[in-house]
C-alpha cells in the first residue's frame, strides 16, 4: 500500500506545483498586458503628431514619378501593395489623410501582359472614386504579344465593362508597349 500512497501524494504534489505555475502565469500575463497597454498609451511618435494636410503632402512625393513601368516603377500588383496603397494600411490617421487626398488616386497603370484579374479590375474603380472629382491619368501597358496572353472572353468583357463604367472619368490614357 505504501507504494499507492506514495504515488498519490506525488500526483497530489504535482497538482498543487502545476496550479502554482499556472497562477504565475496567469499574473505574468495580466502584467504583460498592462504594460503594453500602458506603452501604447503613452509612446508618441513624431508622425503621429503630423497635421494631415502635411501627410498628404508627404504621401504625394512617396508617388512614382511616372507611370511608365520601368525596373524602379512596378505595375500595380494586388499582393504586393506600394503607394499610395499601402498608405492607408499603416494606421487610421495616415488612412484618414490618404482617403482625404484624391491627388493619391489619379493615377493608375495597369499591365495587360495578363488578362487583369477582378482584382485589378476593382482597383480601377477604387482609384476612381477616391479620386473624386479629378480626372485620372491611366496607363495601360504591355510588353509582350497581348495575342498569346490566352485571357478569358468573361475576363475581357469585364475589362471592357469596367473601361466603360469609368470611361467619364478617365482624363488621359496611355497605351504602351514595345
Amino acid at each position: 500500500m505504501t507504494g499507492i500512497s506514495s504515488l498519490r501524494r506525488e500526483i497530489s504534489e504535482l497538482e498543487d506545483a502545476v496550479s502554482q505555475q499556472t497562477a504565475l502565469i496567469s499574473n505574468m500575463n495580466r502584467k504583460l498586458q498592462s504594460l503594453q497597454h500602458e506603452l501604447r498609451k503613452t509612446a508618441t511618435y513624431p508622425v503621429c503628431d503630423l497635421p494631415p494636410e502635411i501627410l498628404s503632402e508627404i504621401f504625394l512625393y512617396g508617388l512614382p514619378a511616372t507611370l511608365i513601368p520601368t525596373e524602379s516603377v512596378e505595375p500595380f500588383d494586388p499582393k504586393r501593395p506600394s503607394a499610395p496603397l499601402l498608405f492607408p494600411q499603416i494606421c487610421r490617421a495616415w488612412r484618414r489623410a490618404a482617403l482625404a487626398t484624391p491627388e493619391l488616386w489619379k493615377s493608375l497603370a495597369v499591365c495587360m501582359d495578363e488578362t487583369p484579374d477582378r482584382r485589378s479590375l476593382h482597383m480601377l474603380d477604387v482609384f476612381a472614386e477616391r479620386a473624386r472629382a479629378l480626372p485620372l491619368n491611366l496607363a495601360l501597358w504591355a510588353m509582350q504579344d497581348s495575342a498569346g496572353r490566352g485571357g478569358s472572353q468573361a475576363d475581357e468583357d469585364a475589362f471592357s465593362h469596367c473601361l466603360e463604367r469609368n470611361a467619364h472619368r478617365i482624363g488621359s490614357l496611355a497605351l504602351l508597349g514595345e
